[in-house]
């Protein structure tokens, strides 16, 4: 992640990086038929992760003013400790009602969606320092 990171210099574009890894995963994992199929899929998901998650507190670090910093942090967490929470129970009732395809494209449609937002604040956020110079 190192070398990956030491590359890409935004934070806005190592997260949309990740997040567009961890989409391009689920397209691996949609066709996967075997277990060999879901080797790369696998592997693009845990890059996709490695690199998103973990820079995510950091631009809310950056993003956010000193005096609210806390509040943002723990919302992120509590946000993340509810997805774990819920994701998989829903997960499952989904697969045993209808099938794993309905969650995968349903990840992969919100992966997608978040790309093109996280895109756009780091668009906007470039724009701000071109003007302002901050």
């Amino acid at each position: 992640m190192n070398w990956l990171g030491s590359r890409i210099h935004s934070d806005c574009c190592l997260i949309c990086f990740g997040i567009a890894a961890c989409a391009f995963s689920f397209i691996f994992l949609l066709t996967a038929n075997t277990y060999l199929d879901f080797i790369p899929g696998m592997a693009t998901l845990t890059l996709g992760e490695a690199t998103a998650f973990p820079t995510i507190p950091v631009l809310i670090n950056k993003l956010s003013p000193a005096t609210v910093k806390d509040k943002y942090q723990g919302l992120l967490t509590a946000f993340v400790s509810v997805g774990k929470a819920i994701g998989p129970l829903l997960g499952g009732i989904v697969i045993d009602y209808y099938s794993y395809h309905i969650p995968f494209e349903a990840c992969l449609l919100v992966l997608i969606l978040l790309t093109i937002i996280v895109s756009g604040v780091g668009l906007v956020k470039h724009q701000q320092t071109q003007i302002f110079g901050k």
